[in-house]
């Protein structure tokens, strides 16, 4: 039986083409729909789908499934018993993300430094008005978790001449970081930071990370930084500690309700900027994600070791 790779998502004929030349005499499918895609799972060995994609109606259909691939970097639905008690084997997109969400953050950072939301309204205005801004050169930023994204962000705060404690899971040693500490001593590390940026992985021991102790440590005119998941936050917390200026200013590309509800006080609140969970959303980001699932899908039918493979009992 050939191998058979079904992808839930609308594809070009360019993207499905470089899937099919990665693995030549394989079978390769897409479906906008996994309704439309349910007859064809049958077959399927591996399937593609979104990190916050339901695999349940997949796994029911697809008898032979052996590996998921995550479109995303995130695997928020697709760790449930039947997946972690399996041997399916699961990947993500980890990596290709890494830089462009670390150039968001530092657009946050510059534009909450720079005060570039209230100088762009005085411009509609019409009103010149000076305000000094803070260099960056000699701050520190804590960055909660040092991934990928973690170490590019570590990486473009050294160019900006900026001290960096890393929050990790273990201490190790780290050279694009002047601090290393685990996740039990954040809170005394909270109170050093001048920025504090969130890039943990979104398991159920990271869930709201970020919560009252945390912002009541923190400096009050630090600046909080949000583009890895809304539950790693407590968003009430989050508002109060806005609103009571035990923080400064938040920047949040992330929320626990996406699209973020009308009805939610970060829309009205000052100190707050906002962007709409586009951190990755760069202009090639699906030739990217394509591109790194054909290497996978060639690797996978070699028999070779896959790229991003998730731990399913740590969760990232």
């Amino acid at each position: 039986m050939s191998h058979t790779l079904i992808v839930l998502n609308r594809l070009s004929e360019a993207q499905l083409q470089l899937l099919q030349d990665a693995a030549p005499d394989t079978v390769v499918h897409a479906f906008a729909k996994v309704e439309d895609a349910l007859p064809h799972l049958a077959a399927a060995e591996a399937v593609a789908l979104w990190g916050f994609q339901d695999p349940a109606p997949i796994l029911q259909a697809a008898p032979n499934l052996r590996w998921l691939h995550s479109l995303s970097a995130g695997i928020e639905k697709l760790l449930p018993p039947a997946v972690q008690e399996s041997d399916i084997r699961l990947t993500n997109t980890g990596g290709i993300h890494d830089a462009p969400v670390a150039e968001r953050i530092f657009a946050f950072l510059l534009a909450a430094t720079h005060h570039l939301a209230e100088a762009y309204m005085q411009q509609r205005e019409g009103v010149w008005k000076r305000r000094p801004f803070r260099s960056l050169v000699g701050k520190t930023v804590l960055i909660a978790g040092f991934g990928g994204i973690g170490k590019e962000t570590a990486r473009r705060a050294k160019a900006f001449g900026m001290r960096v404690i890393a929050i990790k899971q273990s201490r190790t040693t780290e050279e694009l970081a002047d601090v290393v500490a685990t996740a039990a001593e954040t809170l005394h590390y909270l109170r050093e930071a001048d920025y504090v940026v969130c890039a943990l992985p979104g398991t159920p021991e990271t869930d709201h990370f970020f919560g009252s102790a945390e912002f009541a440590t923190m400096k009050p005119d630090s600046c909080f930084i949000n583009v890895a998941r809304g539950s790693l936050v407590d968003e009430n917390a989050l508002i109060d500690a806005l609103k009571n200026k035990e923080i400064g200013f938040a920047c949040l590309d992330v929320f626990a309700t996406e699209p973020l509800p009308a009805d939610s006080p970060l829309w009205q609140l000052p100190n707050v900027l906002i962007t709409a969970h586009s951190g990755a959303l760069t202009a090639d980001f699906l030739d990217k994600i394509i591109a790194r699932l054909a290497e996978n899908w060639r690797r996978w039918c070699n028999g070779q070791p896959l790229l991003h493979e998730i731990d399913k009992t740590r969760g990232y």
